[in-house]
């Protein structure tokens, strides 16, 4: 059995760092991938980040691999919450099926899937469905859903594999679980690759006033006072 990774990532904001109100959306979805499309996902913010203008903040996340498959509900307001969900270990499978006398939808209990780098459902219900993936959160009592399949037929299944690149993109007013359907800029900030960082890392939220672009860099910036120094300002 894989081993569990675990990252946490500390987001932060300097004092005048940054000149408005700005949220920094993190998703899994990369909408320009290949795979993204053919599996005809929607758009999910995992994480959202909101750093107040002109005033230092700092914010943690926690990346875990323990997934699960979700039949997901939404409101009105776009906002995606799990109902039924079922946790899966890298090397399972499961079924989404009707339930008996109700109407609804449930997981069948998990069996072992060939593929131990994956897990993998299939829809066995009478009519098409939405599933979604959950990232767990440890003691949370719900998971945080961070890819969603739409209109998966009856019959036809999907695999996932583990998603290891966040795709930051700082955008006004977004919550957690939202599908992100419109109001995102063309492209993200840089991708972060979190294989590669260490179990702890801080990320610094700058911006370039010159080109009125949002950048992550785990190099602390200078406090405004020791810009000034260094410009040779007092």
């Amino acid at each position: 059995m894989a081993s569990i990774v675990k990252k946490r990532l500390i987001f932060k904001a300097k004092e005048g760092a940054i000149p408005n109100p700005i949220d920094i959306l993190l998703t899994f979805c990369d909408v320009d991938d290949v795979k993204f499309k053919r599996d005809g996902a929607k758009l999910v913010a995992w994480k959202v980040i909101k750093f107040p203008a002109q005033r230092s903040a700092s914010a943690r996340v926690t990346y875990r691999r323990e997934f699960c498959f979700i039949h997901p509900q939404v409101n009105t307001g776009n906002i995606i919450f799990p109902s039924t969900n079922i946790p899966l270990k890298l090397g399972e499978q499961t079924s989404l099926i009707d339930e008996t006398g109700t109407g609804d939808a449930e997981f069948a209990k998990s069996t072992n899937f060939t593929d131990k780098t994956s897990i993998r459902v299939e829809n066995k219900t009478t009519v098409m469905q939405d599933i979604a993936v959950g990232m767990s959160q440890g003691h949370a009592t719900e998971p945080d859903i961070i890819y969603w399949y739409e209109d998966v037929g009856v019959d036809q299944f999907r695999v996932f594999k583990p998603l290891t690149v966040l795709f930051p993109y700082a955008v006004p007013n977004y919550d957690k679980g939202v599908l992100a359907t419109q109001g995102l800029p063309d492209k993200p900030m840089d991708p972060i690759d979190l294989l590669s960082l260490k179990p702890e890392t801080t990320w610094y939220l700058t911006y370039e006033g010159s080109g009125g672009t949002y950048k992550l860099t785990m190099t602390e910036p200078l406090d405004e006072e020791d810009r000034d120094a260094g410009d040779g300002r007092q």
